[in-house]
């Protein structure tokens, strides 16, 4: 829709060139059935086809924000590594050329440089990243009845990596409740735990959710009680630890302990 390659073959084809104006269009949900008609602030949907119905909407607005987010975290990431350096990197956009969209400006050195317009589509993403992850939440423990198991479980997968990211963000972690956060951990982990093979790849993103829990929480015995060690997998992200032979004796002082480094995170792991 806004990502498109430039196509010099067919010049007269309608193209969507505003995000505010699609943003408009669909959050007035004059394209649905009064039935299935919702707000944007309702709970999650308790009916299968309400939930799908709401996790396309969510999906396709995780699409039109996502870019702005990505904005943001990149700027913050640039003035943390390269506030002193005379080619300040500047953000880019993913968007078309012909597409009318805020972005940071170029000259921008600080975060109260950005313009507060991508601050609130950003702030749009965000909602729409935690609305597109619980949107079968609603339906119990049971598996939800879907056509694509994998792509649904590993997109879910995906959100909560940008979630993450932006929880740590000194802008967007505004927007992102911790305790929510917490809890899209443990369901989306229960979610891949039930859709998930021995070998699978969702099994993968099991363990780097995880592991990522894990980093940004420390360990939390209410989200983390059913994340037994026993599920590993081989190939998973936090492998359990490997038993080593006895250590010759130490001298009484030592140093500070660090953390294993099985369990340290790669902070760029999680960069766009």
């Amino acid at each position: 829709m806004f990502y498109a390659p430039e196509d010099p073959a067919k010049p007269c084809k309608d193209k969507f060139r505003n995000v505010d104006l699609v943003s408009d269009a669909v959050s007035g949900m004059c394209w649905v059935a009064s039935s299935f008609a919702f707000r944007e602030d309702d709970p999650p949907a308790d009916d299968i086809l309400a939930a799908r119905l709401r996790a396309k909407y969510w999906g396709a607005q995780v699409i039109t924000y996502r870019p702005f987010i990505r904005q943001i975290l990149q700027f913050s990431h640039s003035i943390k590594n390269h506030a002193s350096c005379p080619n300040f990197p500047s953000v880019s956009s993913e968007f078309r050329q012909d597409v009318t969209a805020p972005v940071i400006h170029p000259k921008a050195r600080t975060h109260g440089d950005i313009d507060p317009q991508v601050v609130e589509l950003a702030k749009k993403g965000i909602k729409a990243l935690i609305e597109s992850t619980r949107a079968f939440h609603g339906l119990g423990d049971k598996r939800p009845i879907i056509t694509n198991v994998f792509g649904t479980a590993h997109a879910q997968w995906g959100n909560l990596l940008i979630l993450s990211a932006a929880f740590r963000d000194p802008i967007l972690g505004t927007y992102v409740d911790e305790e929510l956060l917490r809890t899209l951990f443990h369901k989306t982990n229960q979610f891949l735990r039930q859709s998930a093979t021995a070998t699978s790849a969702l099994r993968t993103d099991m363990h780097i959710l995880e592991g990522l829990q894990r980093d940004l929480f420390s360990y939390d015995s209410r989200t983390n009680s059913s994340f037994s060690i026993g599920t590993s997998a081989p190939g998973c992200h936090t492998p359990r630890p490997v038993p080593m032979a006895a250590q010759p004796p130490m001298p009484h002082h030592m140093g500070d302990r660090s953390m294993p480094h099985h369990l340290q995170m790669n902070s760029s792991h999680w960069q766009w």
